[in-house]
């Protein structure tokens, strides 16, 4: 398929029949009239991964396949040295206690790996610095799959640990919280006292120094780090900004706490938050950039045709429970538990294509876009949506993230940051009407 210019009005009437029904994300058509860009709420919960990867996933989907595994978070424990006070995995690290052994791991590699599974995020109910074996995992991961690592990076300073992360990973995302130590001991609650905010700025900054000397990879590590805040810590959002700037973060994420399954809306505090924005946009920093998650998405009365990520991305818990719903760690989607992962081969496998897997997709799928109280990835099912509609009207359209220039004033609310470019076939787009659009 060839990208070239397409008539301006055929172009846009095709984006628009994909899609107008989704008020938080939209279509615009680029000066040259080449292509289109869908606006997510935040490219980071697809990076490192090519969003082709996920078009490819939804196509086979719609042959036939209950699921097409493009991303497993595995929770490789529940140990945690932070108590932050609005942790969702509090109840399940007290009812799920314990941790992945490394000999499991490496079944449980093999089997993702004749899946075609793409990529393993380390995550969970505990962080996975904690895990024993930590340094050997991610090593093992990130030999064999995209590899994204979530932490609060306390342990970041253990021998070995920035060596391993910056050889092996692809991504990293910092919890982050704060903006100076006092803070940082009420958003986290740390175990150990010299666990600080100016400890952790260290860590990040080790950690982006080693990363940069690598010149051996065919890829380099994206750092990022995120700050929930709250009424505890949200005057604290531009020094947090600033910080993460100068230690050369790639990305940050802002985004509001969320209380009783709502997300803050005191006009004091997101105008405060907000201002203390354009003032650090207003001093022309380099080299990273910002999302701010539209928290409009998370209406919980906005359409959702289908639970995408249930069939793109799977769970396993420390103690090995295999789910297709990112909620199973709230303990809140008993239906979306498959089974234990054991030590048997093709574990993963087994279970997803088994007579109750299936059955189970398929309950997710009726129960999930009208019966969820809250979805974590409600936004990222609305994407995929949108990416399936453009799959409707061309089976052969093109999918990539922009590509953005590091340089002066990259601190982004949206822009280039936050997309993915669509490139559309212009082979017999004027045969496209109202009814074209299929619900899947």
């Amino acid at each position: 398929m060839v990208e070239r210019a397409v008539s301006t009005s055929i172009s846009t009437q095709a984006a628009n029949l994909a899609f107008g029904k989704y008020n938080a994300l939209y279509a615009a058509t680029k000066p040259d009239n080449r292509s289109h860009v869908l606006q997510v709420n935040s490219i980071v919960d697809f990076d490192p991964q090519d969003p082709e990867t996920y078009a490819n996933g939804i196509k086979m989907i719609r042959e036939g396949i209950p699921h097409a595994l493009v991303r497993m978070d595995i929770d490789f424990t529940n140990a945690c040295n932070n108590n932050c006070p609005d942790c969702f995995a509090r109840g399940l690290r007290e009812g799920y206690p314990g941790e992945i052994p490394y000999s499991r791991a490496e079944n449980l590699t093999a089997d993702l790996k004749h899946l075609g599974c793409d990529c393993v995020r380390m995550t969970g109910g505990g962080d996975p610095l904690k895990h024993p074996d930590f340094t050997d995992l991610v090593g093992l991961l990130g030999s064999n799959f995209r590899t994204l690592v979530e932490t609060n990076g306390d342990y970041l300073c253990k021998p070995g640990y920035t060596e391993a992360i910056a050889h092996s990973a692809h991504r990293i995302r910092f919890s982050v919280d704060a903006g100076d130590n006092k803070t940082r001991s009420l958003t986290h609650r740390p175990e150990d006292s010299s666990h600080t905010y100016d400890q952790l700025v260290r860590n990040i900054d080790l950690l982006r120094k080693k990363a940069d000397s690598i010149t051996d990879r065919d890829s380099g590590l994206l750092i990022g780090a995120s700050f929930i805040y709250g009424p505890q810590n949200y005057r604290l959002v531009g020094k947090f900004l600033e910080d993460m700037a100068n230690i050369g973060v790639n990305w940050v994420q802002v985004k509001p706490a969320l209380i009783k399954g709502k997300h803050i809306d005191d006009q004091e505090i997101v105008t405060t938050v907000l201002e203390q924005i354009e003032q650090i946009r207003s001093q022309q920093l380099k080299g990273f950039i910002l999302h701010l998650p539209d928290r409009v998405s998370f209406d919980p009365g906005k359409e959702m045709v289908k639970c995408w990520t249930t069939q793109l991305r799977g769970f396993v818990l420390a103690n090995s429970l295999l789910s297709i719903c990112n909620l199973v760690r709230n303990l809140e989607v008993p239906f979306a538990k498959i089974g234990n992962v054991g030590d048997e081969d093709h574990p993963v496998q087994n279970l997803l294509f088994s007579d109750q897997g299936r059955s189970q997709i398929n309950t997710v799928q009726q129960t999930a876009p009208k019966g969820c109280r809250y979805c974590i990835d409600k936004v990222t099912n609305i994407t995929l949506q949108n990416m399936a509609d453009v799959l409707t009207i061309d089976p052969d359209a093109k999918f990539q993230r922009a590509q953005v220039t590091q340089g002066e004033n990259n601190i982004l609310e949206g822009d280039d940051s936050n997309v993915i470019k669509i490139t559309l076939n212009p082979k017999d787009h004027q045969t496209f009407s109202e009814g074209s659009i299929t619900e899947f």
